[in-house]
């Protein structure tokens, strides 16, 4: 049986004097270079710009969320259209309300949402409640709530 000599080094004969891998440092994250700075100041005012909308949106309709807890919690419904007049005076400021009863009302409550909110004889229902009595109420009144309702959540206020 023949020997061979023994290699002095294990394994490939080219990387014998090759020495161990050194790795870098690692980079500093701060100071942070200029452009995440601009990063930075962009996602700062674009956040602060998102939060003062919607605190300006959530304080505009402080005027609704007052009238649909005062609709929902009222003692009679003869407080309904005063609760809408109301409604409609911080909506719509420059707009004059004060004189508008009847169909001319109902059609100017129509005129500020997307979809009509009230149907005809609604103005028949305002009227009711203001000078008859609460037992010569007709029918649809109980209605009128949910219509009235649905005009608070869904009109456009005003922008100025």
């Amino acid at each position: 049986m023949m020997d061979f000599p023994r290699p002095e080094v294990f394994g490939n004969y080219m990387l014998k004097n090759f020495g161990d891998i050194v790795m870098p440092e690692d980079l500093p994250w701060w100071p942070i270079q200029p452009g995440w700075w601009v990063l930075l100041a962009v996602i700062v005012t674009l956040i602060s710009t998102y939060a003062y909308r919607r605190y300006r949106h959530w304080q505009r309709n402080a005027y609704r969320r007052r009238a649909l807890t005062e609709l929902a919690s009222m003692a009679t419904l003869r407080d309904m259209n005063s609760i809408v007049k109301r409604a409609t005076e911080s909506a719509f400021p420059s707009d004059s309300t004060e004189t508008l009863w009847g169909g001319a009302w109902i059609d100017y409550l129509n005129h500020k949402t997307d979809t009509p909110c009230f149907i005809n004889g609604d103005d028949k229902l305002f009227n009711c409640l203001l000078t008859q009595p609460q037992g010569n109420w007709p029918e649809g009144i109980e209605a009128l709530r949910g219509r009235v309702r649905a005009w608070l959540e869904l009109h456009r206020e005003e922008t100025l």
